[in-house]
C-alpha cells in the first residue's frame, strides 16, 4: 500500500459516489483508497484498496481490403467498400479517408480529398467533369487515428447526366409531390412525361425575364436559382421546401443544363 494519507490525490464533490481520475499514464496499474469526510472535518480511517490498469495505447491500424467499386451515374461517381475491422474501434466508429486523382497512382496521401461519416461503406463524389476519368483510393481510420496504408485503386469516367436517367428521377422524388397535375403551383408540372416540356425554354412565372431552364446556362436558369436559394432573379423561398437539395443532386441538374438541357 503506497498511498500517502497526509494529502488526498483528489477530493470529490459532496454527496457523489463516483469519481473519474484523469491524466494517467497508459498501461500502468494504479491503486486507490477512498475515505469519507464529514462537515466537521472528521475522516474515516479505512484502508480498503482497489486497483485498475490503464489500457495500453492503440497503435494498430484497422484491417481493410480497400475500395471495391466505383460506378458513374452522370457526373457523380459512387464509391463502395466492405467495412473494415479494428482491434479497438467498432466498425460503426471507423471513418474512411478518400483520395482522388485524375491519373492512376496520382493520389496525394498528405490530405484526404473527402472524409466519410463513421461507419460508411459508400460515398458519392459529386461535381465531377463529364468525360474525365477519376482514380480513387480509400483508407480506413480508427478512433485513435491509426489509418491503413493500402493503395487499392478503382476508377470511373464521369458522364454527362441525361434527363431520363439522372434528372427526371430527382424531380420525381423531390418536386413532383407538389408540382404535379392541374393544381401544380404556378402550373408547373414536374411529373414524368410532363417536366421537360414544362421547364426547358419556358419563361418563369416567378421571374419572367428568365427561363426556367436555359440550355447551356445554369446560372441564368430559374430552376437552379430556386434550388440554390439565390441568383440574379430569385423570388420566394428555396426549393424544395422540405430542405435544400443535396449538393450532389443539384450538381447533376446543373451539369445537365450546362450540356444543353437535352431531352435525352
Amino acid at each position: 500500500m503506497g498511498q500517502s494519507f497526509a494529502t488526498p490525490t483528489a477530493t470529490s464533490a459532496a454527496g457523489v459516489t463516483t469519481h473519474t481520475v484523469t491524466g494517467l499514464t497508459a498501461n500502468t496499474k494504479y491503486h486507490y483508497v477512498v475515505r469519507a469526510k464529514d462537515q466537521a472535518g472528521n475522516v474515516d480511517q479505512n484502508t480498503v484498496e482497489v486497483s485498475a490498469t490503464t489500457p495500453a495505447p492503440d497503435t494498430q491500424a484497422p484491417v481493410f481490403g480497400g475500395i471495391t467499386g466505383a460506378v458513374a451515374t452522370g457526373n457523380l461517381i459512387t464509391l463502395s467498400w466492405t467495412a473494415a475491422t479494428d482491434n479497438a474501434s467498432l466498425p460503426a466508429n471507423l471513418i474512411y479517408k478518400i483520395y482522388q486523382a485524375t491519373t492512376s497512382g496520382g493520389q496525394s496521401f498528405a490530405a484526404a480529398t473527402f472524409t466519410t461519416n463513421p461507419g460508411a461503406t459508400s460515398f458519392a463524389v459529386p461535381n465531377l467533369n463529364p468525360g474525365a476519368s477519376y482514380f480513387f483510393v480509400v483508407r480506413a481510420q480508427d478512433e485513435s487515428g491509426n489509418a491503413t496504408t493500402n493503395t487499392q485503386e478503382r476508377s470511373a469516367m464521369a458522364q454527362t447526366p441525361t434527363f431520363a436517367a439522372n434528372v427526371q428521377p430527382l424531380l420525381t422524388t423531390n418536386c413532383a409531390g407538389c408540382h404535379a397535375g392541374a393544381g401544380a403551383p404556378q402550373g408547373l408540372d414536374l411529373s414524368a412525361g410532363k417536366a421537360y416540356a414544362a421547364m426547358v425554354g419556358v419563361n418563369s412565372k416567378g421571374c419572367p425575364t428568365n427561363k426556367l431552364v436555359l440550355g447551356g446556362q445554369p446560372n441564368n436558369s430559374y430552376l437552379m436559382m430556386k434550388i440554390n436559394g439565390a441568383g440574379v432573379c430569385f423570388v420566394g423561398g428555396r426549393m424544395p421546401p422540405g430542405g435544400a437539395l443535396p449538393a450532389a443532386q443539384a450538381s447533376t441538374i446543373s451539369a445537365w443544363i450546362t450540356a444543353g438541357a437535352l431531352n435525352n
